[in-house]
């Protein structure tokens, strides 16, 4: 185990969670905001959730740049 056992609803929220992660990321990337201040101004999940995620996001972006 990972876990308990979920539902189709539960994976389709959280596929939709995590792409409005990827794309708040992106947005404010381009935007030249810092990982924290982007946490801070919100999302699907808590800013102390978003800001490791957003601190991923800015190092891979970075590297495509």
């Amino acid at each position: 185990g990972h876990g308990r056992v979920v539902d189709g609803a539960f994976v389709a929220t959280q596929r939709d969670e995590l792409a409005e992660v990827k794309r708040l990321a992106t947005e404010r990337h381009l935007e030249g905001m810092d990982p924290e201040t982007a946490a801070a101004a919100g999302g699907p999940y808590p800013a102390e959730v978003l800001l490791p995620a957003f601190q991923r996001a800015w190092r891979h972006l970075a590297e495509r740049a």
